[in-house]
């Protein structure tokens, strides 16, 4: 079991989406050998961290297109930099090709995963099942320590639906 920020992801993945389409708004008017100064540098600076969070989220969860999405983005982006903010028609068409070729990418592998939304008191006994359950008793059976988390876990899936958590969980029906 993994663990993301889904909101850090949605925004990433959201502020990615409308870079490209400003991108794609204001290069419109570019001719093959037109370029102009990009602005304002706090759109880049978006982009680019939510680029980083999205090419970590890829690295993560082992998403393959995207990573190759997001570093195809990244040497575009680089190559912006070296002009200093000036972008041509090669450039912004790399930047926006790659950024939807991002977006869709995650789209379709992140398709392939199953996410459960666990609420925070929930969270707690997957955060903090040790320290709930008595730091003080494992500490003194440290042999007990693997157990007492895998049944906060199991614990944490049952609390909407108890019945169905051990047939999602394979370790629910071991605990």
């Amino acid at each position: 079991m993994k663990r993301i920020a889904v909101g850090n992801l949605v925004t990433s993945v959201s502020n990615v989406a409308m870079f490209a389409d400003k991108m794609t708004r204001a290069t419109a008017h570019l001719g093959d050998r037109d370029a102009m100064q990009l602005d304002p540098q706090d759109i880049l600076r978006t982009y680019l961290m939510s680029l980083g969070h999205l090419t970590d989220t890829a690295e993560w969860l082992a998403l393959p297109a995207t990573l190759a999405a997001a570093v195809r983005c990244k040497e575009a982006f680089d190559r912006l930099r070296h002009a200093n903010g000036v972008i041509n028609k090669r450039i912004a068409g790399d930047l926006i090709t790659n950024s939807h070729q991002l977006y869709v990418s995650l789209s379709d592998e992140l398709e392939k995963h199953h996410a459960y939304i666990v609420a925070p008191r929930e969270g707690e006994l997957i955060d903090n099942g040790i320290g709930l359950f008595g730091l003080e008793v494992v500490n003194a059976l440290p042999a007990i320590r693997k157990d007492v988390s895998d049944a906060a876990r199991c614990q944490s899936a049952s609390k909407k639906d108890p019945l169905s958590a051990s047939k999602r969980d394979p370790l629910c029906r071991a605990v």
